[in-house]
């Protein structure tokens, strides 16, 4: 988990952990919100924090940070297409336009 390889980093240096959000997680059964909104956010989410992991990378002198942070910016993106897949799927979002075939 990308949270677990950031936070390993900073336990190995000695500096503050980030604090959690599993006390804001309850056990309701029924969503408070739509599953076209929430799919939607996820999408938003993730394409916001690899853009985070794109400036932070640019900025990062380390090259063990570098390679973490490539790796997560990696399986970020990948999470993001498989949020944007669904949202497709379950016609929430048009397919987005691709470029022509060359024949």
């Amino acid at each position: 988990m990308q949270i677990d390889v950031l936070l390993s980093i900073l336990l190995e240096n000695d500096l503050p952990q980030l604090p959690s959000w599993e006390s804001e997680v309850t056990d309701s059964k029924v969503s408070p919100f739509s599953d076209k909104l929430l799919l939607f956010k996820a999408t938003l989410l993730s394409s916001a924090t690899a853009g985070q992991y794109g400036a932070n990378l640019a900025s990062v002198f380390r090259k063990d940070l570098g390679a973490h942070y490539t790796r997560v910016i990696a399986e970020e993106l990948l999470y993001g297409e498989d949020s944007v897949n669904l949202m497709i799927k379950h016609q929430f979002s048009d397919q987005l336009p691709l470029a022509k075939e060359s024949s």
